[in-house]
């Protein structure tokens, strides 16, 4: 699957939107899955390929925050776990912090309470003044509770400049509201990672892998022909 999500992840990144994306300033990139989205999730639940990529490349004055949404656990996803996770990742690659996000964290300490969404927001403001430019990717925000999926992105919509998103999502979710300049680029699986996520499948079901090694014949059986029907999904 490894080189699966390298192939979708280079696909993304050759895009004309992508390159859009990366030489204009304070833009938001879509990226919308196909109908079918379980196997493209299965390729893009772990964006390492890309996060890696970015990070690589990216100036050393240039801040990334990374964030996967899951539905499974919607209590660690909230709005204000979500802001949190992301001013917590600039602040660590941020040479000093200033004594206002210190003063904030510390009297939050001492009460043993947690900032508000609205501290974490200005926060996130003060700390992208830290870098000339700042990438937050947002992976499968469509898993996110409607309310919580809502609150992050007006919170930072609200960063005055220096921000570009990248956010992947199933395309039923509509682009929001305060991005309707954003970039969109779908998505699509194509043969090879619908292959890749039913190796994957197989290896991993116990029952029926040990059918297959019965019957290697089977195994190309199987792939090729729920391969042949996907036509592209």
């Amino acid at each position: 699957m490894v080189a699966r999500q390298d192939g979708l992840g280079l696909r993304l990144m050759k895009s004309r939107q992508y390159k859009q994306w990366q030489s204009e300033e304070d833009k938001a990139l879509w990226c919308l899955g196909s109908r079918k989205l379980s196997i493209l999730r299965q390729s893009l639940q772990n964006m390492s390929f890309l996060i890696n990529h970015l990070g690589n490349t990216k100036p050393a004055a240039t801040g990334l925050a990374y964030l996967y949404c899951s539905y499974k656990d919607p209590q660690k996803h909230t709005a204000l776990n979500m802001l949190g996770c992301v001013l917590q990742q600039l602040m660590l690659q941020c040479s000093y912090i200033s004594d206002e996000i210190a003063e904030h964290f510390e009297r939050h300490q001492k009460a043993k309470t947690q900032p508000s969404v609205q501290e974490y927001s200005a926060l996130l403001r003060s700390a992208v003044d830290y870098f000339t430019k700042t990438i937050i990717v947002v992976d499968a925000l469509d898993e996110c509770q409607d309310g919580a999926r809502d609150t992050l992105m007006e919170e930072i919509s609200r960063v005055p400049r220096g921000v570009s998103l990248l956010i992947t999502s199933r395309h039923t979710l509509s682009v929001s509201s305060g991005e309707d300049n954003a970039i969109t680029v779908k998505l699509e699986a194509d043969n090879m990672d619908i292959k890749g996520y039913l190796e994957a499948r197989l290896n991993t079901a116990k029952l029926l892998r040990a059918q297959i090694m019965k019957d290697t014949s089977l195994h190309n059986y199987v792939i090729s022909s729920i391969v042949g029907k996907a036509k592209g999904m």
